[in-house]
């Protein structure tokens, strides 16, 4: 009896524990950081009272009963989550992004897309790539990987790359460092010197394509660069130190770590040093880099203040050459027939010491000379030489420092609205470094040969003692290093207030301000041995004594200041439901721009005419060119005489955007945006050199669209979108001469200025008995001074920006990974239309003589590409990681149609515009490689290796069409004899060892 009731009860429980197990379900998740992707190892994932902890994957799985449950998911340094998920078949699978306190600050402030939701293309460019590949280039290289990007080293200096996105250059770019924008406000030009060792803090680069996310009226025509800096904060207190070599002398020390904790605040620090050989003569660099950043919550305001810097200096390779000067066989590569027999031809008839077959190492701004002093000794009569040192050195330097200080505080008003505001302030200072003028001749290793200059400055034929030197015993130079310097001084304001309106709208709004300084002046460097420098008058401050000497540090040639005032506001309606997402975005601002210009005459308003004023007594009306001369009206020391400065100019910009995006289900989306820009042009477009207000310049309209679909599912994601982006108005921010201009006899080109001289020349040679080579010589020069003078500003060109992305990735294995990037543009000008002549020398424009009307001409564009970039890429990787911390990757990245920058001079014709040269297309192969050895429980050593252009390809990465400056154009024009160019960088190997260091706070003590 007692062992029947025994088996009952047995069967009993079997039955009931099979019952239980049949209703219960798998949860099959992953959890990883919301913006980065990266699996988040180690996080708790809770329901009830099971608890499992995610792999080295970020992946978990967890049985839940059927129906309906509550899963909880915890990390350190994330706030933690909380979802109710249906599991009613037998598994289901479910996914959380987590956010740190720093992502929900980057979201509100810096405009960060998220994937699914905001209706815009992007690229996230992750920590780990940036790490495996960046291998010390500049930032903007490993963008290359990027659909619609192309990236170039230039000449090769440290700092001197340059970013396209979509055919725009850097200028029509938005970069943003945790939402603080980075483009200088005169020019709109990046300058990536002033960030080395930015990727050891760079927690994401989000490469944003179009109009972007932004919520501000910025300048992102093509594109927007969102780099998000900080540390983990999840590893309970870590350092990490790195070590890299490579390739030409490259060698990078750094120290970077986080401390801290969610009660007491956080704690990010880095410290870098980096020296560089270069892979060209003359390349040298040396860089210091800093950053650190505080972050801590004070009840409802979480607060944070980031410094960093990169005080450097670096050689630079600032102009491009001919194909033949790098390398022979490969310019006969890129002609026909015919330009190879002129090409010949011009080899043929080259000096001993010009440059040819140089290879991409030569720099041709290498100087050589000894300093040999020589002095008169009294003693003994003679004249005693000092042999010093031989200099063999590259005059182009860059140096610069731009420190950057922001303060946040990011305000929680509520459970659902918060106040994000920003402060920052930059004080950048530095500049470039060139000789004042290049002599013309070279040594047999084609270095610029300054002996001539050094010795010139020591001796004079006709001197006392045959020594150059003057009554009080100083020598006079004539050739110097000239430094270019452009200080600035920035500050700036943001303030977002974001506020949830219910459970699907969402209200933003905000402002913005800034004021900017650029001091732009040259001073006097290295003086090649002399003691001062006779500056001509013209290169002189107007309001100092003319007849005192320029020495060692002195301003010369120019010195003025371009301000900039900034203020704007936007506002911003999202709508998030459960599939799909919408925003409709407004903005508006307003510039003031303002030049002064210390070294122009002083002026002054004298009975409602402006007066300028010279140190020599001399005034004019302001305008004019003629100077007088009245000591009872005017002289330099009158009363009211102040600094030339233009009245401010105010200009007016509007944004409207607008998007949504639709998730057909979870693994299908499609999104969509349109936006118009109304957008100021930049101070360089309204001021010219001089600091006069350039005539005609208009705002620029563009209108943007763009649509497209993604797909992600198992082992497979995708992205297609397509775009069109019209520009009008779209300044070019140059003067362009026009050829033949002299010979036109309505134009009143023979009473302007710059051609008074010649014509007194040829009227002097009319009245003497001159033969006819100085005839044709004084002809000469008139035509080459009207040709160089008159020309226009291109200051409403337009131009249409279209084209197809594609990105994936696919993991046909579960170790291996692949991953492609597509771009087709299709860039084009569609300019057709009348512009005004100028007169560069004294900014009027030039008439016609009948009757004194503006004369104009044609510039016709239409059809013709947009330069500079290439408009197709081709990326494809490929990754294998055997086990967590070990990789293998190769990367293949192919571009072509790219066509030379060009002057709108080179295609102009009485019919079709011309075309221009199209580099041949280039394919570079990377290999990355990678491991991790356990040191210790909380010790990791990762050891990296990186190999760029691994074939060594010799390939152009940069051009000019029909370059003015080539010095043996051959060929046909528009074709690669008449160009200038860069070739890229040769085969770089980088090694890199990363001790990595976690868990240092809050251990539990022996005891």
């Amino acid at each position: 009896m007692n062992l029947m009731k025994h088996w009952g009860l047995a069967l009993v429980a079997l039955f009931l524990g099979l019952t239980s197990h049949a209703q219960l379900c798998t949860v099959n998740g992953v959890v990883e950081d919301a913006l980065t992707g990266d699996p988040l190892i180690g996080a708790y994932v809770k329901s009830g009272n099971s608890v499992v902890a995610t792999d080295f994957d970020g992946v978990f799985s967890l049985a839940v009963p059927k129906g309906e449950a509550t899963i909880e998911v915890s990390y350190i340094g994330y706030e933690s989550q909380s979802r109710q998920v249906k599991c009613e078949g037998a598994n289901t699978s479910v996914r959380f992004r987590m956010e740190t306190l720093i992502m929900k600050e980057a979201v509100v402030s810096a405009d960060v897309v998220i994937s699914r939701k905001t209706p815009v293309a992007f690229t996230n460019v992750l920590p780990a790539q940036i790490q495996e590949e960046l291998a010390g280039r500049d930032l903007p290289l490993v963008l290359n990987t990027t659909p619609g990007v192309y990236a170039t080293q230039q000449g090769g200096g440290d700092g001197d790359a340059r970013v396209t996105i979509r055919g725009f250059d850097q200028t029509n770019l938005a970069v943003m460092v945790d939402g603080v924008p980075m483009n200088d406000m005169e020019n709109g030009w990046v300058y990536w010197s002033n960030w080395a060792g930015l990727d050891l803090v760079v927690r994401t680069t989000q490469v944003q394509r179009g109009l972007g996310a932004s919520k501000l009226a910025i300048p992102s025509v093509g594109g927007t660069i969102n780099i998000l800096t900080g540390g983990d904060e999840s590893a309970n207190g870590s350092i990490n130190y790195q070590s890299e070599i490579g390739s030409y002398g490259y060698f990078r020390n750094s120290l970077s770590g986080v401390f801290g904790n969610q009660d007491k605040g956080f704690l990010h620090f880095v410290g870098s040093y980096k020296s560089n050989q270069g892979f060209a003569d003359g390349l040298e660099s040396e860089a210091y880099a800093y950053y650190l950043k505080g972050r801590k919550t004070v009840g409802n305001h979480n607060l944070s203040f980031t410094t960093f810097g990169a005080p450097q200096r670096h050689g630079q390779r600032s102009y491009q050459m001919q194909v033949y000067e790098y390398d022979q066989a490969l310019a006969e590569q890129l002609t026909d027939e015919a330009g190879q027999a002129e090409l010949q031809g011009v080899v043929d008839g080259l000096s001993e010491t010009a440059i040819l077959n140089s290879g991409r190492g030569f720099n041709e701004f290498m100087v050589n000379y000894e300093e040999v002093y020589y002095n008169y000794n009294e003693e003994t009569g003679q004249v005693d030489t000092t042999y010093g040192a031989v200099r063999r050195y590259n005059p182009r330097q860059n140096q610069y420092f731009k420190p950057i200080v922001t303060i946040r505080d990011v305000w929680s008003l509520s459970d659902k609205s918060t106040l994000t505001t920003t402060a920052y302030a930059s004080f950048g200072s530095g500049g470039g470094e060139a000789l004042a003028s290049t002599p013309g001749t070279r040594l047999q290793d084609g270095t610029l040969d300054m002996q001539g200059t050094w010795d010139s400055h020591q001796l004079f034929e006709f001197g006392p003692n045959g020594l150059n030197v003057d009554e009080n015993g100083e020598r006079k130079g004539s050739n110097f290093i000239r430094i270019a310097h452009n200080d600035h001084r920035w500050f700036g304001a943001l303030s977002n207030f974001n506020s949830a309106l219910n459970d699907e709208w969402t209200l933003s709004a905000g402002v913005d301000a800034r004021h900017y300084t650029g001091s732009h002046y040259r001073t006097i460097g290295d003086m090649f041995g002399a003691d001062y420098y006779d500056a001509p008058d013209d290169r002189r401050d107007q309001n100092s004594d003319f007849d005192t000497p320029l020495r060692t540090g002195d301003k010369y040639y120019y010195y003025d200041d371009g301000q900039v005032a900034w203020g704007g506001s936007y506002f911003q309606l999202e709508l998030d439901k459960y599939n799909y997402s919408a925003f409709v975005n407004v903005s508006g601002a307003q510039s003031w721009y303002r030049a002064i210009d210390y070294f122009r005459p002083n002026v002054v308003t004298l009975n409602d005419t402006t007066y300028e004023v010279r140190s020599t007594d001399e005034y004019r009306v302001l305008g004019d060119t003629e100077w007088q001369t009245d000591t009872t009206f005017l002289t330099a020391d009158h009363e009211g005489l102040t600094n030339y400065t233009t009245d401010w100019q105010r200009l007016n910009s509007a944004t409207i955007k607008a998007g949504g995006n639709y998730n057909f289900n979870e693994w299908v989306n499609a999104y969509t945006n349109v936006g118009y820009l109304n957008r100021a042009p930049l101070f360089n477009s309204v001021f010219d050199i001089n600091n006069n207000v350039i005539e005609g310049y208009e705002n620029q309209y563009v209108k943007a669209f763009e649509a497209g679909v993604k797909f992600s599912k198992g082992n497979f994601a995708s992205n297609v979108n397509a775009y069109r982006t019209g520009w009008e108005n779209k300044p070019v921010n140059r003067f362009y001469g026009v050829s033949g201009l002299w010979k036109d006899p309505t134009l009143s080109v023979y009473a302007d200025t710059s051609t008074v001289a010649g014509r007194e020349s040829m009227i002097a040679l009319a009245e003497s008995n001159a033969s006819a080579e100085e005839w044709n010589a004084v002809a000469l020069s008139v035509i080459d001074d009207v040709d160089r003078n008159l020309g226009y500003n291109l200051l409403n060109a337009d131009a249409v920006h279209s084209g197809i992305e594609w990105d994936f990735a696919y993991d046909p294995a579960p170790k291996l990974n692949v991953q492609g990037v597509v771009s087709a543009g299709n860039w084009r000008w569609t300019s057709n239309e009348r512009v005004d002549l100028v007169n560069r020398t004294t900014n009027a424009f030039v008439t016609r003589v009948a009757d004194q009307s503006i004369a104009d001409t044609l510039v016709n564009l239409d059809g013709v590409k947009v330069g500079d970039a290439a408009q197709r890429q081709i990326s494809i990787a490929t990754s294998f990681r055997p086990k967590r911390g070990t990789y293998f990757s190769l990367r293949r990245t192919l571009f072509w149609q790219h066509y030379a920058r060009f002057s709108p001079g080179d295609v102009i014709t009485e019919g079709e515009p011309k075309d221009v040269w199209i580099t041949p297309a280039y394919s570079l192969l990377d290999f990355n490689a990678g491991t991790s050895f356990d040191v210790s429980d909380n010790a990791l050593l990762r050891v990296r290796l990186s190999v760029t252009n691994a074939l060594n390809v010799l390939y152009v990465s940069d051009a000019t069409n029909n370059s003015q400056y080539a010095p043996n154009p051959y060929g046909l024009e528009g074709g690669s004899g008449r160009a200038e160019v860069f070739v890229g960088p040769p085969r770089m190997v980088r090694l890199s060892a990363v001790l990595e260091l976690k868990g240092l706070q809050n251990r539990t003590p022996k005891e």
